[in-house]
């Protein structure tokens, strides 16, 4: 486990009745914990010049491996950035009855900050003339039960579509993914998944 080092620039202590300001830089050694706190023992100036003991403070561990930086989702024709400034990244892929592959299309005018419409160009299935193949949508309930959620549905002109479709979603910040998928000749059931990504705010 690789720890982040924490930055703690002009935080004030105040030993006794005297505050003083320091610039404290915390290296924490691997293995000293995930989302725990650290006591450390800080010298600094005070007003004076003076050299001040100060006594211990707690500051908070934060995991390196828990939470990554953001990466970036770059939306194109066959990506759907949603939710939180383009923090989750959708595609779609497909296989239709006659061996044909292929990435879900995003449909024109159809993005939307929590989601969109999907179309199965070259596929050889009946297709929605619209371009309304597969509709997903990610819901932020952080405030409701602690999850962001995932909803997919696939249609075609003829009703519910049955060639084999592959959801991939993933959190950009923490690099999680959660896939999920309709088997070939499966008449495509809608996936309501209210427990996707446990990785709030």
């Amino acid at each position: 486990m690789t720890l982040v080092k924490e930055f703690f620039t002009n935080r004030v202590f105040t030993p006794g009745s005297v505050p003083f300001t320091v610039n404290v830089e915390l290296n924490l050694p691997p293995g000293t914990g995930t989302g725990g706190t650290a006591v450390v023992q800080v010298t600094g100036t005070d007003a004076n010049g003076g050299m001040v003991d100060v006594s211990s403070d707690t500051l908070v561990v934060a995991d390196s491996n828990t939470r990554k930086p953001r990466s970036s989702c770059v939306p194109d024709a066959f990506t759907l950035c949603v939710l939180q400034d383009d923090r989750f990244r959708v595609k779609v892929d497909w296989t239709d009855f006659d061996g044909n592959t292929g990435p879900g299309m995003v449909t024109d005018g159809q993005r939307f900050s929590d989601g969109g419409w999907f179309s199965f160009v070259g596929s050889s299935a009946p297709l929605n003339p619209n371009g309304f193949d597969a509709y997903v949508q990610l819901f932020d309930e952080c405030a409701n039960n602690g999850h962001f959620w995932i909803f997919l549905n696939g249609a075609t002109a003829a009703g519910t579509t049955d060639i084999e479709v592959t959801l991939t979603v993933t959190d950009t910040e923490t690099n999680q993914t959660r896939d999920y998928g309709n088997p070939l000749g499966t008449p495509f059931e809608a996936i309501t998944d209210t427990s996707a990504f446990a990785t709030c705010p």
